[in-house]
């Protein structure tokens, strides 16, 4: 792992913020093979997710929207921050958001959530996907955070 600074991500609005990862997301998820409607959907629910991690931008430093965190194994740039769960904690670092988000996207199709991600484009139930990525421990689990989730996508989709 290389430590670098943390440096700010984005400086912009929230709904630039959103439009620009929406963007990103939506031509992944396309690239991923999905067709343009499930893949919007499925981008739609994701975006709530990120919106979330990074308070719609404000938070999102060194490219990582999903807030990866960086273990030992990492051997790409990290920056320490310190979250109210952990405390001080090395996350990863991405030369560009696209890569960020393609990564985000990786780590949502691993073993731990991918059944989850399966069942997102299956059905396109985003309140049921956020719920079981809480609860495989994305972040800890809360019916306050499903609330605000659920916030937070109804924004995204009416916007």
């Amino acid at each position: 792992m290389i430590v670098i600074d943390t440096k700010r991500s984005w400086t912009g609005t929230t709904r630039d913020w959103a439009l620009s990862r929406g963007a990103i997301l939506l031509r992944l998820l396309v690239a991923r093979g999905l067709p343009i409607a499930a893949a919007f959907a499925v981008m739609t629910t994701l975006l709530a997710h990120l919106w979330r991690e990074v308070g719609g931008g404000r938070y999102e430093f060194d490219n990582n929207p999903g807030n990866i965190k960086a273990s030992s194994s990492w051997a790409g740039l990290a920056a320490y921050r310190t979250n109210v769960h952990d405390g001080r904690q090395p996350y990863r670092a991405y030369a560009s958001i696209a890569e960020g988000l393609d990564a985000y996207l990786r780590h949502l199709e691993n073993a731990r959530y991918g059944a989850a991600l399966a069942q997102l484009v299956a059905d396109r139930d985003g309140a049921r996907w956020y719920a079981a990525v809480m609860r495989a421990g994305y972040h800890p689990f809360s019916e306050e955070a499903l609330v605000e989730w659920r916030s937070i996508h109804r924004r995204i989709v009416g916007a």
